[in-house]
C-alpha cells in the first residue's frame, strides 16, 4: 500500500448497504476489490460464503488482502472477528464498521493488525459530504492514517473519538432519537388511523411520520444493533420515558413554559441556527 491505495481489498458483508458503500469508494484506491457475502452484489468480483463457515477461496482471499472492511452485523462479529483478525499480519488494515465500539475495540485491542472503527453516521445512499463518520483508533499505523486520507476525500465531517466516548455518544445520538421515534409511532398505532392522521397532519407530525416510516422499512438489525449492543442505550430510553412522564403534572403552564425556556438555553446559539434548518426543511416538504 502507498498513500490511499491497496493492492487487495476485500470487503466482507459488501452486498449490504455499509459495504457497498465502501465498495464504491474503494474502485479508485485499490488494484484488486473482492466482495466476500452469502449474497452476490450487483459489481464487482465476489466470492460466495458464509463468514462462520468460510470456504478455502474466502479464506485464502482474507489472508492475502491488505485491506479488509468488515460490515457485518454486531452479534456475528463478536463471534467470529476477533478470532480471525489474531491471524492477519501488522501490515494489513481492519476497519471494522459497527454502530457500537466499545467491545469490539477491547477485543481488537490486542490483534497483530492495523485496526480502525468506521461508523457512517447517515444513510450509506446518501452523499457523504458534510455529513458525520465517526474515527475510532483501535491499532494505529500508517494503514489507519490512509484510510483516514481516503474518507477525508469524500467530503464527509469526520470525528476522531475514544470507543467508549462513541458509545456514550451514540446513546443519545442514535439509540434515544431512535427510540422517541419509534415510541411516537407505537402510541399513534395503538390510537390513530394512519390515512386519518395523513389528511389532517401538520408539517411537523409528517416529518416525524416520515422519520418513522425511515425507520420501519429499513433493515432490523441496524437499529436492534444500535438499541441492544450499546451499553448506554438503557440509561438513555430511560432517560426519555422519565421525560415524558414528567410532563404529565405540568398545571397551570408555569413549569412548561421553564421547561421550554431551559431548552432553549441549553441550545444556545445553536437553537436559531436549528431552527432555520428545520423551519427550511418543512418548507420544502410542504411545497
Amino acid at each position: 500500500m502507498t498513500s490511499s491505495r491497496w493492492r487487495r481489498a476485500v470487503v466482507v458483508g459488501g452486498a449490504g448497504a455499509v459495504g457497498s458503500w465502501f465498495r464504491r469508494g474503494l474502485h479508485e484506491h485499490t488494484d484488486e476489490l473482492i466482495t466476500i457475502d452469502r449474497r452476490i452484489p450487483i459489481d464487482g468480483h465476489h466470492v460466495t460464503s458464509d463468514i462462520e463457515a468460510l470456504s478455502s477461496d474466502a479464506e485464502a482471499r482474507l489472508r492475502a488482502a491488505d485491506l479488509i472492511v468488515w460490515a457485518l452485523p454486531e452479534d456475528v462479529t463478536e463471534r467470529v472477528l476477533p478470532e480471525l483478525a489474531s491471524s492477519w499480519p501488522a501490515a494489513t488494515l481492519l476497519v471494522e464498521t459497527l454502530s457500537v465500539q466499545s467491545a469490539i475495540a477491547a477485543r481488537l485491542r490486542d490483534a497483530p493488525c492495523q485496526v480502525l472503527g468506521v461508523n457512517i453516521l447517515f444513510a450509506p445512499s446518501l452523499d457523504a459530504h458534510g455529513r458525520g463518520i465517526a474515527l475510532i483508533d483501535i491499532r494505529h499505523g500508517e494503514a489507519v492514517e490512509a484510510m483516514i486520507a481516503m474518507l477525508t476525500k469524500t467530503g464527509a465531517r469526520l470525528v476522531r473519538l475514544a470507543a467508549e466516548e462513541h458509545d456514550r455518544a451514540m446513546a443519545s445520538v442514535q439509540a434515544l432519537t431512535h427510540a422517541a421515534i419509534i415510541a411516537f409511532g407505537t402510541a399513534l398505532r395503538d390510537h390513530a388511523d394512519i390515512d386519518r392522521l395523513l389528511a389532517v397532519a401538520t408539517p411537523p407530525h409528517r416529518m416525524l411520520l416520515g422519520l418513522l416510516a425511515r425507520i420501519a422499512t429499513g433493515p432490523p438489525e441496524v437499529y436492534l444493533d444500535i438499541q441492544h449492543a450499546n451499553p448506554y442505550a438503557r440509561d438513555a430510553r430511560r432517560a426519555l420515558a422519565a421525560a415524558a412522564a414528567g410532563l404529565d403534572p405540568i398545571g397551570d403552564g408555569r413549569a412548561f413554559t421553564e421547561t421550554l425556556q431551559s431548552l432553549g438555553a441549553w441550545l444556545g446559539p445553536a437553537a436559531d441556527v436549528l431552527a432555520a434548518e428545520c423551519h427550511a426543511r418543512l418548507a420544502v416538504n410542504c411545497e
